[in-house]
Parts: C-alpha cells; structure tokens; sequence
C-alpha cells in the first residue's frame, strides 16, 4: 500500500502540471486591439487549451516559470512538446534542447511578451545558447483524465478564475482508483489576446488558495490601455523602506502579521512571548512560503527578520517590532546556487531582482566612500577564482534623528541583485511605547 501510495502522490503532482496551452497567433500588433475579457469568453478559452489533447505533455503558465521547468527536468521529451517540434535543436554530451532564442520566442508567445526571461529563469541550464537537459528513464505517461466540467469561481474587471473539476483512473494491482481534481486557472487581457496567469491544482474537496493573481504590469484594463498609467508605482526613494512582495506593498514598521497573511512561515513560534525587560534581546527568524517551495532548491527560506520587544510590556513576537528583514534568492549558500525563478520583489524606482550595480546607482545614486565593498578583495588570498563567485556589496545609510539604519544590496558578479538587507530601529533603546 505505501508504493501505491508513493505512485499515487507522484501522479498527483504530475498531473499538476498539466497546464494551460497558449495559442500561435496572438502576435503583437503596431496597433493593439484589446481582447475584451468576459465570462462566457473565458470559459471557452480554458475549455478550448485543456480539451487539446497535447496539453497533458506540458504544464503550462504558473508564475515564474518553475513548474514547467520541473517538468522539462523530469521528462526532457515534454520540451520538445511545448515547443511544439519533433527534433530537438542540439542534442551533445546526453543532454539535449534549444536554443535559448527559440525558447524566449515560444514563452513570449504563450505567457506574454517581456513577461519572463530565459537568460534568468534558465541559467543554471544554459550551455553555450542553449538549454539544455538531460533524459529521464524513469519517466512515464500520464493517466488519461476521462471527465471535467467548467464553471466560473470568481469574476472581476481585470480578470476571472475559471474551475474546472476533473476525474483520472490510475491502476494498480488490479484494481482501478479514481481521483478527483480541481483546477482554478487565471485568465486576463493583454494586447496579445487572453493570456493565463495561473493552474492552482488539488483535490476537488480542497479550498485551494488564489496564490498568484497577475498584477498590473501585466494586465491592460479592458476600458484603459496605458499600462504607464495604471502601474502602481508606490515609492522612489529608498530611505522610505518600503517594498513590493509578490504584488503587495509593505512600509515601515513593518508589519509580522503582514507577512503571515500572505504565507509567509515562520520557524518560531510566534506566539512565543518577549518580556518587558529584554530590550536588547533580538530573536532571529527564517521564513518560508508555500507559494515558493520548489524540491530542486536545497533550501526554501527565502526571507529572514530579526524582532525585537520595544516597548514597556509583554509581547508575542508576531507583535513586536522588526528590525532587519533580508530577501535573498540563494537556495544554497554554501555551493551558491541561486533561485532563478524567485518571489516577485521590487524596490523604490523599480529596483529588483538581477539588477547590475549600475542599475542600482542610477535608482539609489552611489554610496558613500568606504560603503562599497568586493568579496575577492576582502577574502584576499583565500577567495578561490575557480569556484567563488565575485560581488560587490552596496550598503546605503540611514538616518533621521530618531531612526537609524541601512539598505544593504548585494550583487553577484554572475547574477546580478541577489541579496537584499533592511535594517532600521530606534536610535534611542528607550520604550517606544
């Protein structure tokens, strides 16, 4: 039973990835006529890709790429699939795939023009312009879903979830067990037709949670088409301490319950009690989130505060301050490899992930003497050239007579922003209450 158990989680997750096929001919036009998105169209969209029998070999659009990619991992064959090829275009030392251009072109085409970029979601599998994986042997077919029904879950002006319930036989030991799924799928209007965000998938009897909902770069509004317009840009100074996490804006103090509400865990018990007196105790906390797990990273916490009880009486940690946040998209610091498909994270003037130094200068203005720093000149003889990799580290000061603090910003020479640091607290460790 515990085989049939393990096969059985292994199909669940398989057949999550069964996604969502865009169309070829939603090319970009010098004019661009927006699709009008109703319910009715939205229902024939999602049923028109699922009902096409290829679908079933890819997954298709969920944030950030990282179900697809763990789909060209487990089966190489699935890539030639979504490209829609029967031959791969190199095929060299038991690896095979394409080009990193022809790539970028089929995303464009399926997820939306500039909404993502191979050179960042697939660099650890890049080789010479190309992406490339390896055979999996182990590798089967997927079970045939036999039945599905479609319905509206939930409509607004800028887009609409559509459910589909469905059902797949899976036979083992001479018996036949069927499983019953829910999937919640994002539809939205872009000028490139209708496009999908999201393929929340679980069992039919779950509350799935609406995880990813596009935001407003990506969205035209059906009645207004300057996307300029409408781009909620919440901040352009950096001493403000304010930032944008998967689509919701965060300002100082920030807010532990804030972080809760949108997923984030963490490794305490929050509920754990400071006294009083411990004014200068700091409890340091890793965080994780559902929405950015992913088994080939090595490690998931991808955000980590420190909290501190300011005030004159008694409190949990979710209710008193925090003094240091840090994003980071290293999922494993000792061999450096890095989260190519991250959390979505902006800073003031747009800053975000895989920025250059430069690009960071041009939003912040440069540091102050003595505040930029490089790892290969700090290490000196013990920085290894072969396996280290280079950074520059840009800490910007902060200080306002009753606060003070500091926005560190660490770029890797082979991927740009990859580390992000906040720290601000009260100068004076008088009570604040």
């Amino acid at each position: 039973m515990k085989k049939f158990l393990l096969i059985l989680l292994v199909l669940l997750l398989m057949v999550s990835f069964v996604g969502c096929k865009g169309k070829n001919d939603n090319n970009i036009s010098d004019d661009p006529v927006i699709v009008q998105l109703t319910e009715e169209r939205a229902l024939e969209y999602v049923q028109s890709i699922y009902e096409n029998p290829d679908v079933i070999q890819w997954m298709g659009p969920v944030e950030n790429l990282k179900h697809l990619i763990a789909m060209f991992k487990y089966d190489v064959d699935i890539f030639k699939t979504f490209m829609e090829k029967d031959d791969f275009e190199k095929n060299e030392n038991g690896k095979s795939g394409f080009s990193v251009a022809a790539l970028q072109k089929r995303v464009d085409e399926v997820f939306g023009t500039g909404r993502f970029k191979i050179t960042e979601l697939f660099g650890e599998y890049i080789i010479d312009g190309y992406v490339m994986f390896e055979p999996n042997s182990e590798a089967f077919d997927f079970p045939e879903v036999h039945s599905a029904e479609y319905s509206v879950y939930k409509a607004t002006d800028k887009y609409i979830v559509i459910e589909k319930l469905s059902a797949y036989d899976t036979e083992y030991n001479g018996k036949v067990y069927t499983t019953e799924l829910k999937d919640l799928v994002v539809v939205y209007p872009t000028d490139e037709g209708l496009k999908l965000w999201d393929c929340q998938v679980g069992f039919a009897g779950d509350d799935l949670p609406l995880n990813y909902l596009p935001t407003d770069e990506y969205i035209i509004d059906n009645q207004d088409t300057d996307k300029a317009e409408n781009k909620n840009y919440f901040s352009t100074d950096w001493q403000e301490f304010s930032f944008k996490l998967d689509g919701v804006i965060y300002t100082y103090p920030w807010s532990f319950a804030q972080l809760e509400k949108q997923g984030w865990l963490p490794d305490t018990d929050p509920n754990k009690v400071i006294e009083a007196h411990e004014l200068n105790l700091t409890y340091y906390i890793e965080m994780t989130n559902a929405k950015h797990q992913d088994y080939s990273y090595v490690d998931d916490d991808f955000l980590w505060i420190r909290v501190q009880n300011r005030s004159g009486e008694d409190k949990t940690i979710r209710d008193s301050q925090i003094v240091f946040m840090n994003f980071h998209i290293l999922s494993d610091w000792e061999n450096n490899k890095v989260m190519y498909n991250p959390y979505n994270l902006e800073l003031a003037n747009g800053v975000s992930w895989f920025a250059s130094e430069a690009e960071i200068i041009a939003a912040f203005g440069p540091v102050e003497d003595g505040n930029r720093s490089v790892t290969s000149e700090i290490l000196g003889d013990e920085f290894d050239a072969e396996n280290d990799y280079d950074s520059v580290m840009l800490r910007y000061s902060f200080n306002d007579g009753t606060t003070d603090g500091w926005l560190l910003l660490t770029i890797r020479e082979d991927v740009g922003l990859c580390s992000i640091s906040f720290h601000r607290s009260p100068i004076n460790f008088e009570n604040l209450d």
